[in-house]
């Protein structure tokens, strides 16, 4: 964790580290009428992708960004005091060439599918293409070819 303020981390108390990568995430949000989650994946830093989400929650252009942004703003639209508390649910190895299937994007599906706590996650998300597996494509592996 490179945080200045140890207790302003966002994974503070948590075992895993806040730049670490490759991780499927929980965010819970806790309004005064309800508690909802969302769960999410990224290939980046946790913290790079944290930022990502302040910049949805701050910013209403944004506001459609994600199913949790959505949520956020419609809180603040309320006028409702919330609090989110992000946690790491597992930290995923790298998708390679040879992977058949993404195993960063098969385990959001799972961890999205036996949440029972109000998920904000939609039911398309489930079906979505893998994002990440566009990297190992011949094309973009000759692009990155031409910066060597």
């Amino acid at each position: 964790c490179n945080c200045k303020i140890k207790q302003d981390c966002p994974l503070v108390g948590s075992e895993t580290s806040c730049r670490t990568s490759n991780v499927i995430y929980k965010a819970e949000v806790k309004s005064e009428k309800e508690n909802r989650s969302y769960i999410g994946l990224t290939s980046l830093e946790f913290k790079q992708r944290l930022s990502k989400h302040k910049t949805d929650f701050k910013y209403k252009k944004y506001r459609e960004s994600t199913k949790l942004s959505n949520y956020i703003w419609k809180l603040k639209d309320s006028n409702q005091n919330f609090e989110i508390k992000w946690t790491i649910l597992k930290k995923i190895r790298p998708t390679n060439v040879s992977d058949k299937i993404c195993r960063l994007c098969m385990s959001e599906v799972n961890f999205i599918l036996k949440n029972k706590n109000c998920p904000l996650n939609s039911r398309n998300e489930l079906m979505n293409k893998c994002r990440h597996r566009k990297q190992f494509l011949l094309v973009n592996w000759k692009n990155r070819q031409k910066d060597f």
